[in-house]
């Protein structure tokens, strides 16, 4: 979560995630290197110092992050030499992870940084390969596939067949730790499984991870660990294949509409409805840009024009769930609760599982706006789950107070109150990290 974040510049929220990972074990590994560059990208280089020297010698980020501290410091040159030592590990980690480097470099050294790989790249002053790839990577700005730069005799070169694959990831050679441990995955049990999960992903063979984690969940399937490294070669993997797409068609519907989803995301509404408007235009049959359009049009504040592309989406797929569902939360929010109603029974049953409860809390708003208590009860307690600052619970409170159910109000009114408390909490960080945000665009 802390490493999510912080890609998306959320470093208040970045750095509070990773203090409540030491907090429970100071020893993570890897997790002093991750708050080193939530410090550099803060330009606080004595808080990021710091960690990278409280970090454990066999996490290969942190001579990464001593590198951007030395380039950051004008001396590039110690910074190559910083990561000769990651590089004569695992040339398949420092190619995958050069982005780490880049966001840990200020925007005005990095010119100088890459001069200076380019100068060692074609002279004998260094280690030529190692500035050749990383000035690559640099320029690309794309995490590097392993068969990219991979050789299937290569890789078969480098087995050792007398070290044990544990040993490999504790020295920081995480392609020999994933070659010792690639064949047989059916007949691996959890723990070698899992291993082969972190070493293939940390070297940057994505598609060898993939395998071992979808092994891992059918060995595990209640395994947080198994789950936690399917997303994380899942989110990967996407963006590689999108890159690729991307390139392949630049101006294609669909580029577009992952675009638009992208920015939709991340709260950037005026990007994301041009990308939707321009995907619409492409194919004016096809309803997600318009389902994409409509959604922004509501985060945006704009009601009536999420209203008018919903309805116009509607008489393309007239019994979509999702465009129903959709079109009942626009006129929940404009308080025409009879329309919202008949657009809300017709999403019932078709909706994906994670709207369901967010459905149930629009009809509970419905049938309590329309004087049927007890059936706006039984919606809101269902749709509970869904409540993220306490909205739910104080509704629900209100309701119980209006037919004298005191106890049941009370217990809602105190959840709802600490619901709040958290979500305040969560809206101060992000407010600082927008506030951090606009100040380094405008300067």
């Amino acid at each position: 979560m802390a490493e999510s974040l912080r890609s998306q510049l959320r470093l208040k929220e970045a750095r509070s995630e990773v203090q409540t990972v030491l907090a429970l074990d100071p020893h993570c590994l890897c997790a002093h290197s991750l708050l080193g560059f939530i410090h550099l990208m803060e330009k606080d280089t004595l808080g990021a110092a710091r960690e990278f020297d409280s970090e454990a010698q066999n996490c290969a980020l942190a001579p990464l992050g001593r590198a951007a501290l030395h380039s950051n410091a004008g001396d590039n040159s110690a910074a190559l030499k910083e990561l000769e030592v990651p590089w004569n590990r695992d040339r398949g980690f420092v190619r995958s992870n050069t982005s780490w480097l880049a966001d840990g470099i200020d925007k005005e050294h990095l010119p100088a940084f890459l001069a200076y790989l380019d100068e060692v790249s074609t002279s004998n002053a260094g280690d030529t390969e190692l500035a050749t790839s990383l000035l690559r990577a640099l320029r690309e700005m794309t995490p590097s596939d392993a068969s990219t730069f991979g050789d299937d005799l290569e890789r078969a070169g480098r087995r050792v067949a007398a070290r044990s694959a544990e040993a490999e990831y504790r020295e920081g050679r995480y392609g020999r730790c994933a070659d010792d441990l690639a064949g047989g995955m059916d007949r691996k049990g959890e723990p070698e499984l899992l291993l082969l999960t972190g070493c293939s992903f940390i070297t940057g063979d994505y598609g060898l991870a993939a395998t071992a984690s979808d092994w891992l969940k059918r060995r595990s399937p209640h395994s947080m660990a198994a789950l936690y490294w399917s997303v994380r070669v899942n989110e990967k993997l996407a963006s590689s294949a999108f890159s690729r797409f991307e390139h392949l068609a630049p101006d294609s519907e669909r580029t577009h509409l992952l675009l638009g989803d992208i920015y939709r995301q991340r709260q950037r509404y005026r990007q994301a409805e041009e990308e939707y408007q321009t995907a619409a235009t492409l194919n004016s049959g096809d309803t997600a840009a318009l389902f994409g359009l409509a959604s922004t049009y509501i985060r945006d504040s704009n009601p009536d024009g999420a209203l008018t592309v919903a309805r116009k989406a509607l008489q393309i797929s007239p019994n979509d769930a999702d465009l129903n569902m959709l079109t009942g939360d626009i006129l929940v929010s404009k308080h025409e609760w009879e329309v919202a109603e008949d657009y809300l029974k017709r999403a019932l049953g078709g909706v994906k599982p994670q709207q369901l409860a967010r459905l149930h809390v629009l009809l509970g708003q419905v049938y309590g706006h329309t004087g049927r208590i007890q059936e706006a009860i039984n919606e809101f307690q269902k749709g509970l789950t869904s409540d993220e600052g306490g909205e739910v619970h104080y509704q629900l409170g209100r309701l119980y107070t209006s037919i004298g159910n005191e106890a049941a109000a009370k217990e809602a009114f105190g959840q709802a109150r600490v619901l709040e408390q958290k979500k305040r909490e969560r809206a101060a960080i992000a407010l600082q990290d927008s506030g951090s945000s606009f100040r380094e665009d405008i300067q």
